[in-house]
């Protein structure tokens, strides 16, 4: 128990557990003897969710379905893996590296695959165009798509790194609505953006615990960090 713990001399800070449900059950059962306990949900599981949803929306799930598609045609056929090695290999000049690239598959678990996949289509799109031709409105909805999802995988990136902190989170959650709001009317997504954030906000105040992150801007006597709150919420 946290009791015999501190008997020890050992101040308890945090308490991580790897599964939602888990961390949720835990944290009722001990809420009742530990009152002071604060309930932080995983930052980066819930930016997978809120990817995972924007990437669900209507408009938004037909460019990752025919990416599947397409993908699924090249596990499907050797013949088609065969001609993306030998396309890559034909055009290799003499004295450079003969590096070959497969496509990769996404995985349901982690959203960041999805991007990772599509930007490795794009990087083979002049080979994939000769075994499959493809419409090139595919290829611009993929890459609008793409360069949509690359602040949300910067985000991933801090959120995850040692040095992240509440106010990291915080921060990154911020840019994401202002990248999402600032989307221009040519945007694949620009239909959708209210949706979109939505998504973003209803995951952010779910699972976001905006007084533990004053308390740790307040305690990183950051002037950056204060500069976000106002007095009324820092009090």
């Amino acid at each position: 128990s946290f009791d015999s713990i501190q008997s020890h001399g050992i101040l308890i800070a945090a308490l991580v557990a790897d599964n939602e449900a888990v961390n949720n059950a835990l944290f009722n059962l001990l809420q009742a003897d530990y009152k002071f306990l604060v309930q932080i949900p995983c930052a980066a599981h819930t930016l997978q969710l809120t990817v995972k949803k924007i990437l669900a929306l209507d408009g938004v799930n037909s460019i990752i379905s025919s990416m599947n598609d397409i993908l699924s045609a090249f596990v499907l056929s050797k013949d088609n893996r065969l001609k993306l090695k030998n396309l890559q290999l034909s055009n290799v000049n003499e004295g450079e590296s003969n590096k070959l690239y497969s496509l990769i598959r996404p995985c349901d678990t982690r959203w960041s695959s999805s991007y990772y996949a599509a930007e490795r289509m794009l990087n083979l799109q002049q080979y994939v165009d000769i075994i499959m031709k493809q419409p090139s409105s595919f290829w611009d909805n993929l890459r609008s798509l793409t360069e949509c999802l690359q602040p949300f995988q910067a985000a991933t990136d801090i959120i995850q790194a040692d040095s992240a902190n509440l106010f990291s989170v915080y921060s990154q959650f911020t840019i994401l609505l202002s990248h999402i709001s600032s989307l221009p009317e040519t945007h694949i997504l620009h239909s959708r953006r209210n949706d979109a954030l939505d998504i973003i906000i209803r995951y952010w105040y779910n699972n976001i615990n905006v007084s533990a992150v004053i308390s740790c801007a307040l305690l990183s006597f950051s002037s950056i960090a204060l500069k976000e709150f106002s007095t009324e919420r820092r009090c």
